[in-house]
């Protein structure tokens, strides 16, 4: 995924957070994967399909337990209060 994220996004860093990186994920649980970057779309339809530009390309099926939070700076404050440390930088 790193190079997928690269190529779509120039620069940024990944992040993985919530029940995964607190150690308390489950078989359903879901993957929450931070994507911090720069020059991200504002528009929200624009970001959407951003994610699933990177979903396809990374070859993940329907039903993925994967979710993409694609962010920027401002943004990324938000997601750091509200995991209370449970984020691990992964790229």
């Amino acid at each position: 995924m790193r190079k997928i994220f690269e190529k779509k996004l120039a620069s940024g860093a990944s992040y993985a957070f919530g029940s995964t990186v607190r150690g308390d994920a489950v078989a359903a649980s879901d993957v929450h994967l931070m994507i911090l970057a720069e020059a991200l779309p504002s528009s929200q339809r624009e970001r959407s399909k951003l994610k699933y530009e990177i979903i396809r390309d990374a070859g993940l099926p329907d039903g993925s337990p994967f979710q993409i939070h694609l962010v920027d700076e401002r943004e990324a404050e938000t997601y750091l209060r509200h995991t209370g440390g449970s984020i691990s930088r992964i790229i």
